[in-house]
């Protein structure tokens, strides 16, 4: 800054201002650019890991999706008394909900 001081003419002043500003674009550029191949170089190495991680969970669910399936296919009626038992506890809250709102308004 001290060479602002000693430009003559506005024009000189301006020159050094933008010289600097360059400069300062310039250090900012190399860093977002280090940074940006820190991670990049970051996200190459966890690729393989998802992957991995993604074929494993995808082989998990079509496992538990078979074993699902042939235990439903296996037990019918006893899938339907479950179903029938979470529909009658629903059914239970939510008609209770009504009777409440009768029972305080009195």
């Amino acid at each position: 800054m001290s060479d602002i001081k000693d430009a003559k003419t506005l024009t000189e002043a301006i020159a050094i201002l933008e010289k600097a500003g360059q400069s300062k674009v310039n250090d900012m550029k190399k860093v977002f650019e280090k940074d940006f191949s820190e991670l990049k170089k970051n996200m190459d190495d966890l690729k393989p890991l998802i992957t991995d991680f993604k074929s494993t969970v995808d082989t998990q669910v079509s496992k538990s999706k078979s074993d699902i399936e042939t235990k439903i296919t296996n037990n019918p009626w006893l899938t339907l008394a479950i179903v029938g038992i979470i529909a009658f506890f629903a059914g239970c809250l939510f008609g209770n909900t009504k009777n409440d709102k009768k029972d305080t308004s009195k």
